[in-house]
């Protein structure tokens, strides 16, 4: 939910050819790899997955309201992932937020290994793919999930705030070269950054507009949308330990991680986060979870 103005009274200019999409947290890593973007919200899996390849950049602030979610035909017999085993889950990507998402909710119900997730790419694939049989399980964001469900042709069997409620989504990233060479603007970036979700917090049925018209449809659909958002996560900005360690749990459980990530305070930069913004301690290692 970009206002240009909130970033220009920052002294920084937001256009909307700027704003690109992405297919998934890889193709954030990529895009900000090759300097084509300066600023990225993407996968936490994808982020250090990205670190640990060489990639110079750095996490600078926590994302995301736990909006991924999982939906079935109403007509399936699944009820919630409890019943996940031995079907076929879809997500993004194997370094996605999806695959990463999936993994915790099937840790946090005892199922780790007993589905089988299948790369689909976007929602809209995901659902295709479940219509013509070949999953079991879409994923879904809360914007491509409301029409299906509210018309009723899909039902919600969780998001991922119901199986694993320190998982932030996201993380808000920048390359280092930025970093080091522009600072005040990856700082500026920030403190404009926060004004927007506080701008939602406290004007939530203007929020609602704005989102309808940026993401096209009807206002009834953009609020129950937003309905699916774990706001206690949305409004934090703050990098939780519990984030890093969820994060490193479902890399451990896609086999993206065999041991300990020993980075941590290497690619977590909490230097920028506007005041009022919690800081932890970071530590250079953090124990695995269940």
């Amino acid at each position: 939910m970009a206002r240009p103005e909130l970033f220009a009274r920052h002294g920084l200019e937001l256009r909307e050819k700027d704003i690109v999409p992405s297919l998934g947290g890889g193709e954030v890593m990529r895009n900000l790899a090759l300097g084509k973007l300066d600023f990225g919200v993407g996968s936490t899996v994808a982020a250090v997955s990205a670190f640990q390849a060489g990639v110079p950049i750095q996490v600078i602030g926590s994302y995301g309201g736990g909006s991924i979610m999982w939906i079935v035909p109403v007509s399936s017999p699944i009820r919630s992932l409890k019943d996940a085993k031995g079907k076929k889950i879809a997500i993004t990507s194997p370094t996605g937020t999806t695959r990463a998402a999936a993994a915790l909710a099937l840790q946090a119900i005892g199922l780790v290994g007993q589905a089988e997730l299948i790369v689909a790419g976007s929602a809209s694939a995901s659902w295709a793919a479940v219509k013509r049989g070949a999953i079991d399980i879409a994923w879904a964001n809360n914007l491509s999930a409301t029409p299906l469900i509210l018309s009723g042709e899909a039902r919600s069997i969780g998001t991922i705030s119901d199986y694993e409620p320190n998982f932030p989504d996201d993380f808000i990233i920048a390359g280092i070269p930025l970093i080091q060479k522009s600072p005040e603007v990856v700082r500026n970036f920030l403190k404009a950054y926060r004004e927007i979700i506080d701008f939602i917090g406290k004007n939530p049925d203007v929020a609602v507009k704005v989102y309808a018209k940026a993401a096209k449809v009807d206002e009834a659909v953009a609020r129950h949308a937003m309905s699916f958002i774990n706001m206690k996560n949305f409004f934090d900005m703050d990098i939780k330990v519990d984030y890093l360690r969820t994060t490193q749990d479902a890399m451990r459980h896609t086999e993206l991680l065999k041991s300990q990530f020993g980075e941590w305070k290497e690619l977590i930069n909490q230097e920028f986060l506007p005041g009022g913004v919690p800081r932890h301690t970071i530590p250079e290692k953090i124990p695995f979870g269940k």
